[in-house]
């Protein structure tokens, strides 16, 4: 049945592409001591729980969704979920380290 989720999700970034938002290697536009670990963007044509399109992180990989991200956000009190895109193990890491900062609180779900 989980296989049917992951299924969905490809289809989803196979049929809407993903956009760059911020590219790997870019600072922050407020928090200039982040620099983005990957490319960081959304799912265009798509709706998350504040309003806007779908979050997601892009690896180098392929255009496989590997995982999924969920963020809790206890200054802002908002809870997000982001996409992993292609991301080996070590691009996970990375995307949920980037969510674990301050006030926010992350975990990762891998897709088996």
């Amino acid at each position: 049945m989980n296989e049917d989720y992951w299924y969905e999700l490809d289809n989803l970034v196979a049929s809407n592409g993903f956009t760059v938002e911020r590219a790997k290697g870019t600072v922050h536009p407020i928090y200039t001591e982040y620099t983005y670990p990957l490319d960081y963007g959304y799912i265009p044509e798509t709706t998350s729980s504040d309003g806007a399109e779908i979050d997601a992180w892009q690896g180098s990989g392929s255009k496989k969704v590997t995982g999924i991200v969920a963020t809790y956000d206890g200054r802002k009190r908002d809870m997000e979920i982001k996409v992993l895109i292609g991301c080996s193990k070590q691009e996970k890491e990375l995307v949920l380290a980037a969510h674990r900062r301050g006030s926010m609180k992350a975990i990762l779900i891998h897709r088996v």
